[in-house]
């Protein structure tokens, strides 16, 4: 239901960069719609499966990076230009502060954010709201008859917006 979710934000033909993307499966259903999806991981036996996916299922508008997030999305983010959403789906901790700066400074225009940690998304939402409107937030009970719960949050650039006259 989340990726569904997800899916039904993104809309056709966009460059996507899918910071934390595992083994890419969200990647590569987003890959169906984007023109081109980055899916960046940290964990190199996560990396390797979302390639094989890849693969196995001739998507060739994708790529798996493997590597840590913090230093692989600027890199893609002064790369490619026409980056216009970034989807996370970070470890508890949150986001790395730097990739939420260099998101800002190039003000991209889309975040996709799905959190399973309420604490770490609230801190990293006060970085982000300087500079993005939350369009808004969804939870998910993924984990019924426990405290956790999964959350998305759609937010869009703020100049970004139609202004009536």
């Amino acid at each position: 239901k989340i990726y569904q979710d997800i899916a039904s934000i993104v809309p056709l033909d966009v460059h996507i960069i899918n910071g934390y993307g595992g083994t890419g499966i969200l990647s590569a259903i987003l890959a169906k719609k984007a023109k081109f999806v980055y899916s960046v991981e940290i964990n190199k036996s996560a990396s390797m499966d979302c390639e094989e996916l890849f693969k196995e299922n001739d998507i060739s508008n994708a790529l798996s990076i493997c590597g840590d997030c913090k230093l692989e999305i600027p890199k893609l983010i002064r790369q490619d230009k026409t980056i216009s959403h970034i989807i996370f789906d970070p470890p508890r901790k949150g986001i790395d502060k730097n990739i939420l700066n260099v998101i800002k400074s190039a003000q991209i225009k889309n975040i996709i954010y799905l959190s399973c940690n309420p604490s770490s998304l609230i801190n990293d939402l006060k970085i982000l709201s300087t500079d993005y409107e939350i369009e808004f937030i969804q939870p998910y009970n993924m984990f019924p008859h426990t405290n956790h719960v999964e959350t998305l949050v759609y937010l869009k650039l703020k100049n970004n917006q139609f202004t009536s006259l």
